[in-house]
């Protein structure tokens, strides 16, 4: 097993756009959670006897608004570079969130695809555990 760097980075193409030449593709930059990020959405998560209860919103929320680092060659509507947007403002004092209009800018399928790699982030790959 490796350690794992909550620090690095990584580059990810939305499934969409993979089947695009390279120099068409949107690319995020993006980051896995830390440990104190992964309980806030941990704790989004409850059970009873009716069943799970997942705040589904609010996890891919943090989840994008921590690990969201950069997007490269996605342009707006007028064919202006998009760049990442934070509102300046922290959600469970830690994070600071992205700010809505950023976020309209990115279909929902694709902001839950985004949230979904960043939480899985931290977990190793099978080369990585056998190593």
């Amino acid at each position: 097993m490796k350690a794992a760097n909550p620090q690095q980075t990584f580059e990810y193409v939305p499934e969409c756009d993979r089947k695009l030449p390279v120099t068409e593709q949107t690319r995020f930059t993006l980051r896995p959670l830390k440990p104190n990020e992964e309980s806030l959405i941990d704790n989004l998560i409850s059970f009873s006897e009716e069943g799970t209860n997942m705040r589904l919103g609010e996890q891919n929320q943090i989840a994008l608004s921590c690990g969201v680092v950069e997007v490269t060659n996605f342009q707006d509507a007028n064919g202006s570079e998009v760049i990442v947007s934070r509102t300046g403002k922290k959600l469970h004092g830690i994070v600071n969130t992205l700010t809505d209009e950023f976020l309209a800018l990115i279909p929902k399928s694709i902001r839950a695809e985004l949230a979904s790699e960043i939480i899985k982030g931290n977990d190793l790959g099978d080369e990585d555990a056998k190593n």
